[in-house]
């Protein structure tokens, strides 16, 4: 009797393969493999279409073992997603849904392989150059949008491309280290549609710093020597710590002096007086 989990070398190689070796959930892009302090390590599991036994999610009971555990009937799934497909007996996730998935996967993989089994050199250097070219093509859009929000990094990496493609019709594979500063750059602006309305405001608020930038430096210098005096200031503002508390008998004392002026006159009349008569 054979066992609906015991796979075949070629099933699990031909997964492998034309998974891309990658989850089979729509947009998953979880790695079957990935590497561990230098060790491989399987990150996913084989799921069935069909369950391999009788309990199991979206069992069909009038196939055979053979073909539970063959290649048409398995695909790869990250353990996350192999818990949600296979929860409540596969509800929500048919066996149509899942076939779906599978051919979806590995279409691409297949097309690629029967399209190099009469490949020949010419042929290959002509792939290459299409693939090379529509590249450059959906690279210099890039650039164009990437232009509007930062004319420097677009800059950059226009001349990166055309460091890479100086070759003409791109007749050869570029640059290892062109493709390795290509693949940094796209990296590190990833994330930049997310920014770019923040850096279009702040672009605009800071229009007229160059007007301003005389009047910043004259302030700077002016206040160059600040901190000599912030002893003082210091010093100052204690001595002044009280001032609110006297506040009112400072405006009384103002007040009963307002008219001091009308008097002065009097005052000295009386003193010249008063001299006369000694």
């Amino acid at each position: 009797m054979v066992n609906p989990r015991s796979y075949k070398s070629g099933d699990l190689v031909g997964l492998i393969s034309l998974s891309g070796s990658m989850c089979y959930y729509p947009d998953c892009i979880e790695r079957i493999v990935r590497i561990v302090e230098g060790e491989p390590i399987v990150q996913a599991e084989i799921a069935h279409i069909c369950a391999a036994n009788q309990n199991g999610p979206r069992y069909v009971a009038d196939i055979s073992d053979e073909d539970r555990r063959a290649f048409p009937n398995l695909i790869f799934l990250c353990v996350a997603h192999h818990k949600i497909v296979d929860r409540n007996q596969g509800a929500g996730y048919s066996i149509e849904t899942l076939r779906r998935w599978k051919v979806a996967r590995e279409t691409p993989a297949l097309a690629e392989l029967r399209g190099l089994r009469d490949l020949t050199e010419d042929r290959l250097q002509e792939m290459i150059g299409d693939a090379l070219e529509s590249a450059h093509d959906r690279v210099g859009d890039a650039l164009a949008r990437l232009e509007e929000t930062d004319r420097e990094a677009a800059s950059l990496l226009a001349a990166v491309l055309d460091e890479v493609s100086s070759s003409g019709r791109f007749g050869i594979v570029p640059d290892p280290d062109a493709a390795m500063i290509l693949a940094r750059s796209a990296d590190a602006l990833s994330g930049l549609p997310d920014y770019a309305p923040m850096m279009a405001t702040a672009s605009e608020n800071l229009r007229g710093l160059p007007e301003y930038v005389s009047m910043i430096v004259s302030a700077a210098e002016n206040l160059g020597s600040l901190a000599e005096y912030a002893a003082m200031i210091v010093a100052a503002s204690e001595k002044l710590s009280g001032l609110p508390d006297y506040a009112p008998m400072i405006v009384d004392a103002a007040e009963r002096l307002g008219s001091l002026p009308d008097y002065v006159a009097q005052l000295n009349s009386a003193i010249r007086h008063l001299n006369q008569h000694r």
